[in-house]
């Protein structure tokens, strides 16, 4: 069979072509090898390969290394001392990772696209001398504005470049080739974790202050430089697309030799360069096979999220700082040699499901050793194929994604760009999964990461499903070219099997992401049972009293509004009398034929000069108080505030004034228990809790302290968990020792809410834990009215913890034992006791 001209998208949509067909049409439609022989073909089909293994490969294999080294520059640049030299907080250092992470999340899709309608031997070096001059540039800084703006400019130009290195491999190798060579040049970023301890340790011993320069500057500089030199190589060894080439070092026939293997391996359909940039996109955006690449692909970064805490892991051995850098090298040079070889393997025979599955599942194993023992051999070799894993799963993904969209070019360039660029999300919330006090397990970075390739197991296998039926759909219809699928979008068989399994694919990888993190984290995201106790099954509450502190906003005024519905007696205290007239006015409207009564208390918590006449004012209008809530506080205010008295804000806000409001009132709350007509364990004092106590305390008996029992400053964030174990601590300490009062405690998790708490908050994280994790205030409300009001707490469950919705629930193992054994609960609650007893006097 001949055809005068290249076969159109459209005709090969519409026959059947068989393998030998395809290969005489493409030889056809090229005058320099039509008339060849298959032994001269053969040889300039040799030529051409090894001129790109030889030429292009160990250029962005260079290129690669010095990319992903500028990512790691910064963790090692902060170990060396750039933060405490530059006075960076921790928010501007987050805020500068997160940039990063934004610039390189916008530039992949538009800029990826344009690379594929243009020349990459000019697009590629330029874009890597641009992140070049950033890097260097970041030797000079000397603000925290400075750091971030210039990681976000370096974001922005590294965004394209591996998503751009993937589209040109895929035009210029054949299905067949394409895993082993994509395996070599992500050899870069393999490399580059190897690279990054062995220099960090050089520099580190060998540049630290010379020319007057911090150790740090001197990565930076290195880094920056070498970049710089590879770039300006670069222009004579990255080629252009096989139809556009223009490269010096490609003879003529070597140049129609790449574009009849490429059309031979499409099924007689050459690369398209007929299609616009934004119509790739919109095929890629409408082609669900885009989304499910892209769901895979960001598990697969899931399970990689050991990357960022690799040396914190190493460190968990006990080595010396020289010894745990030199120990990073051993696992990822085994890790490169495992994924060439199971990447060539999937290449010989075509397979890319099993082959990431069984990548994975090595994977798996290594991050359940590092959870299951603390033997520093098995450990050490749990790293080994913990990194293996991911990375072979990974290579063999990106070029499943290329060899099943192969055309056009420009909505292949989409889908890549698409999918890392979805993965890359993941780097906004994993690092929170690795918890400090959870050395040296970690067990919940480790739970994500099994959770992550449980996930993408599920996908892999939708993926192979759906590939699989669109092939069985696209024989019967003649349009499978000789083992290439010619796929058809708008075929609404073909649409509507991947859109199904798209939907049961999402759902699939919730589950498995859920069961393999820490549960509690993943409940109170998603699988909380719905509350028990609400407005709707409220009993009533005439004649009882309540003290809500912080009542007029979020949670505290939503449970303030229950209550008076109910016919509640509710003081709402705070330090805003604005803001309680407008909340009062705000229930009264809501309730109009309430028998109950609203007042305000005015009270200070970060001043403890100011409980002691808000409690006179109080008992001098009630002769009860049914429930005391301590549910105002403080979260993530600047790094360094402090309260009236010169402690710690948080610490002082949510420990110091709620433990001395109560002391305060504890003769009238004991007054109330033992009057005769007041039901037994119906009078209690509430203490907030938080998801914090379980994830976020910088240590795993919750509190670091001094040898008075102080809390030591750990920064505003791990400061805030400490101020809510705080609370558990003098929950369960006042259960105890004033028993005999009848009074009931109960410390209490109100669930991921959004309220007034938040008001720091600043950054990305901020954005996507509003986005996707935050509840309604009224959630929390529910919370509280359950701890309040829920006859399940009774005295002999005083102290108990009160999970989120309403339920009883449990504290890590860490907090548990600081309230039992080691007693760093009870010096906590002394320390507490000494900073308040200046400020305690009865008040009857």
């Amino acid at each position: 069979m001949s055809l005068d001209g290249k076969i159109s998208h459209q005709e090969v949509h519409s026959k059947h072509v068989e393998n030998a067909t395809v290969a005489i049409v493409s030889l056809n439609n090229y005058e320099l090898l039509k008339n060849k022989t298959s032994d001269e073909l053969a040889a300039i089909e040799r030529s051409l390969v090894k001129k790109l293994d030889y030429r292009f490969l160990p250029c962005v294999c260079f290129m690669l290394l010095l990319n992903y080294l500028d990512r790691i520059n910064v963790s090692n640049a902060r170990l060396a001392g750039m933060q405490d030299d530059l006075k960076i907080s921790d928010v501007q250092w987050s805020l500068g990772i997160s940039l990063f992470y934004i610039g390189y999340i916008i530039s992949q899709l538009p800029a990826t696209v344009l690379i594929a309608k243009s020349k990459p031997q000019y697009a590629l070096p330029i874009m890597m001398l641009a992140w070049s001059v950033t890097t260097i540039t970041a030797a000079a800084t000397h603000d925290g504005w400075a750091f971030m703006l210039l990681r976000f400019l370096c974001g922005l130009f590294e965004g394209p470049f591996v998503p751009a290195v993937a589209l040109i491999t895929s035009s210029w190798y054949t299905r067949a080739e394409n895993p082993l060579r994509m395996s070599i040049w992500h050899a870069g970023n393999i490399v580059s974790n190897i690279v990054s301890g062995l220099l960090a340790a050089g520099i580190l011993q060998n540049l630290k202050d010379v020319g007057g320069l911090a150790s740090w500057r001197w990565f930076f500089l290195i880094e920056g430089a070498a970049s710089i030199i590879i770039g300006a190589v670069a222009f004579f060894f990255i080629p252009n697309f096989p139809d556009n080439t223009g490269t010096f070092f490609f003879t003529p026939e070597e140049s129609e030799m790449a574009q009849y293997r490429q059309a031979k391996d499409g099924g007689g359909v050459a690369e398209d360069d007929n299609c616009g940039p934004w119509e790739g996109v919109w095929l890629a955006v409408n082609d669900p096979y885009t989304w499910l690449f892209a769901t895979s692909h960001f598990f697969i970064i899931i399970g990689q999220s050991y990357k960022d805490f690799f040396p914190s892991i190493l460190d968990t051995f006990n080595f010396s700082e020289t010894g745990t850098y030199l120990l990073q090298a051993p696992p990822y040079a085994f890790a490169y040699l495992f994924t060439l070889i199971i990447s060539w393997s999937a290449g010989r025979i075509r397979e890319h499901c099993w082959h990431m599955i069984g990548s994975l599942a090595v994977g798996l194993v290594g991050a359940i050793l590092l959870i299951a023992t603390l033997q520093t051999g098995p450990r050490y070799f749990g790293t080994f194929i913990l990194v293996a894993g991911p990375f072979v799963a990974l290579n063999l993904h990106i070029s499943w994604e290329t060899s099943v969209v192969q055309r056009p070019r420009a909505k292949r360039a989409a889908l890549v760009a698409i999918a890392n660029a979805s993965s890359s999300v993941s780097h906004w919330f994993t690092p929170y999964f690795f918890l400090s006090y959870q050395e040296p397990r970690y067990e919940t970075g480790g739970g994500i990461i099994i959770g992550g390739y449980r996930s993408c197991y599920g996908h892999v296998l939708t993926d192979q499903v759906v590939e699989l039926k669109e092939e069985q759909t696209s024989r019967r219809e003649g349009s499978y070219n000789g083992g290439v699928l010619i796929r058809d979008m708008n075929h609404p068989t073909s649409t509507a099997i991947q859109t199904a399994l798209l939907v049961g694919n999402k759902a699939l990888g919730i589950v498995s992401l859920c069961g393999g993190g820490h549960w509690l984290i993943t409940s109170q995201f998603f699988f909380i049972p719905p509350a028990p106790l609400t407005e709707a099954n409220c009993p009533d509450q005439t004649g009882r009293v309540f003290l809500v502190t912080g009542g007029y906003s979020g949670l505290g005024f939503e449970l303030s509004k229950i209550l008076y519905q109910h016919n509640a007696v509710v003081w709402i205290a705070g330090r805003s009398s604005s803001k309680a007239e407008k909340a009062l006015a705000d229930i009264r409207a809501v309730a109009p034929g309430s028998k109950g009564q609203l007042k305000y208390l005015h009270i200070n918590l970060s001043d403890l000069t100011s409980i002691k006449p808000a409690v006179e004012s109080f008992v001098a209008q009630e002769t009860r108080i049914d429930v005391l809530v301590n549910n105002a506080g403080v979260m993530y205010p600047p790094q360094g505030s402090k309260d009236t008295q010169c402690n710690d804000l948080q610490i002082g806000t949510n420990c110091l004034g709620p433990y001395l409001l109560f002391r305060l009132l504890q003769p009238l709350l004991a007054k109330t228990a033992s009057n005769r007509s007041t039901p037994t364990g119906s009078v209690r004092v509430l203490w907030a809790g938080s998801i914090a106590v379980h994830v976020a305390t910088p240590d795993k008996q919750g509190i670091v302290i001094d040898a008075d029992g102080c809390p030591v400053d750990k920064g505003f964030r791990a400061n805030y968990a400490q101020s809510k174990v705080g609370n558990v601590f003098i929950c369960r300490e006042f259960a105890k020792t004033t028993a005999e009062t009848r009074v009931v405690h109960a410390a209490f998790n109100p669930g991921n809410l959004r309220t007034e708490l938040q008001r720091h908050w600043t950054g990305l994280d901020h954005w996507f834990t509003d986005k996707f994790i935050l509840y309604p205030a009224i959630q929390g409300a529910y919370t509280e009215l359950w701890a309040a009001l829920a006859p399940e707490l009774t005295p002999g469950r005083s102290g108990a913890y009160v999970f989120s919705w309403g339920r009883f629930g449990t504290l890590p193992d860490g907090v548990e034992d600081s309230l039992t054994r080691s007693g760093v609960a009870e010096k906590f609650v002394q320390w507490c006791d000494s900073q308040t007893k200046r400020f305690l006097q009865s008040v009857e």
